[in-house]
């Protein structure tokens, strides 16, 4: 197809399926039908047979024109597409990729005009998108073949005119090789189709068990020159779809997007509304203050507006400020709320600066062996409520290693045994009977927990 035709195409579908389809989609749902209308509008425009050969009666599209197209078709509810999906897609191609030229001539005009609806029998209870597990089988009786089983999901099976029955023609040691393709009539002695099944979603989109019991078809209704091909036919129809699927969930993404965006700008649209008709008429100054290019209120009418607020307002916010302690704000962003905590006694809570910290000790903290003396050694301030940490903790004197070590292991033992007395204190409420490793365990985690 030529790239201005291929352009014309795409613009034409989606013109139809925005304008048609989508407004349909209620009653669609609703019904679980396509309308009549919409139908023939499909067969108008030549979407029965878009992949389908030309010389057959189709468009020709290749597989990228065809994904190009199926981008459109995938705007609308899936069951639009699932109308025509088969003639284009896995039945159609039956006869594209394992039939006889006789056969190609014979039944894909009718596919690509839509006189005639095709459905792809392959998926059976056992059996599903691997062919390898057929149970219905197809025998030969003369000039005939005998075809047993059943058929279950088949797209299209309510209203389809033409069955692509994929049955099992010999036991060969490899599964895969003794499946044919059949093309079996609605009308055939022994087909029967199910009520159409009832599904979550997809609505209009039908799909129906269909039961072969001791169908006979003639010898002309063996897909391709041979049996044994139905496999191979199988994969490859199969592949196509694949494709043809991939490119409808871009269409569904698309729309997805398109609504979420809609959305969005409605949503945004009526939280525009609402600031600009507030519920309280008390509030209307203040909302609309913060409209941007709107000069905010002069001082003269906000103190109109205290007024209307009354005493009550004015006894309210003068007992939050004793309780902040004069300041209109909660909270200072310049002060270290752990500092004014605890310097909260000095006069007027003002809080002290802090100390520099001291690079060589670990965790980089003040050390407070130093912090309240002088430069000269002298102590600082009062030493009423303070504790002498210098005397408490004397600068220790040089010592050999050997002394030093010993000292640390000492102190290491001590550690070890205050532990032990407090674990032997401590007694689980849901196990007193541990051992003494398992005791401390559990009491490391109650104390964590605790923390």
């Amino acid at each position: 197809m030529e790239h201005d035709d291929l352009q014309d195409m795409v613009r034409a579908v989606r013109q139809f399926v925005r304008s048609e389809v989508v407004p349909a989609e209620t009653t669609i749902d609703e019904n679980d039908a396509i309308p009549d209308r919409i139908r023939q509008q499909a067969i108008d425009m030549g979407l029965y047979g878009f992949a389908l050969p030309i010389e057959h009666g189709g468009l020709g599209m290749t597989m990228t024109e065809e994904a190009q197209l199926v981008f459109e078709l995938g705007y609308t509810t899936p069951a639009f597409r699932s109308m025509f999906g088969t003639n284009n897609g896995i039945a159609g191609h039956v006869l594209i990729e394992g039939g006889t030229d006789q056969q190609k001539r014979q039944l894909l005009p009718e596919l690509a005009s839509g006189a005639v609806t095709a459905a792809f029998a392959l998926t059976e209870a056992q059996a599903g998108s691997d062919p390898a597990g057929l149970v219905t089988h197809a025998r030969r009786d003369g000039v005939e073949w005998v075809i047993d089983g059943a058929k279950r999901y088949i797209t299209n099976a309510p209203i389809a005119d033409l069955f692509m029955v994929f049955a099992r023609t010999s036991n060969v040691e490899k599964p895969s090789q003794g499946i044919s393709v059949f093309m079996v009539p609605r009308d055939a002695a022994g087909l029967s189709v199910a009520p159409k099944d009832t599904k979550m979603g997809q609505a209009g989109a039908w799909t129906a068990a269909v039961y072969l019991d001791e169908v006979r078809v003639p010898e002309s209704a063996l897909v391709g020159a041979s049996e044994g091909t139905g496999y191979l036919t199988a994969m490859r129809c199969l592949a196509h779809g694949r494709l043809h699927i991939a490119a409808l969930c871009v269409g569904l993404s698309e729309r997805l997007i398109d609504e979420s965006l809609n959305f969005c700008r409605r949503a945004q649209a009526g939280r525009q509304a609402d600031r600009r008709a507030p519920a309280h008429p008390g509030d209307a100054r203040r909302l609309t203050d913060r409209i941007p290019g709107r000069p905010r209120a002069r001082a003269g009418e906000r103190q109109r507006l205290r007024q209307r607020r009354g005493p009550a307002h004015g006894a309210r916010r003068q007992q939050v400020l004793r309780q902040r302690g004069g300041r209109s704000h909660r909270r200072s962003r310049r002060t270290d709320t752990r500092r004014r905590r605890l310097h909260a006694g000095r006069p007027r809570r003002a809080p002290l600066s802090r100390r520099a910290p001291v690079s060589h000790l670990r965790g980089n903290q003040p050390d407070p062996a130093t912090r309240h003396r002088r430069a000269d050694g002298s102590q600082r301030g009062s030493a009423r409520g303070r504790i002498d940490l210098t005397a408490a903790r004397p600068a220790p004197a040089r010592r050999p290693a050997a002394a030093a070590s010993q000292s640390g292991r000492e102190y290491a033992d001590a550690v070890v045994q205050r532990i032990t007395d407090a674990i032997a204190r401590t007694r689980c409420r849901t196990c007193p009977d541990l051992a003494d490793g398992q005791r401390y365990l559990c009491a490391m985690a109650t104390w964590r927990d605790a923390r």
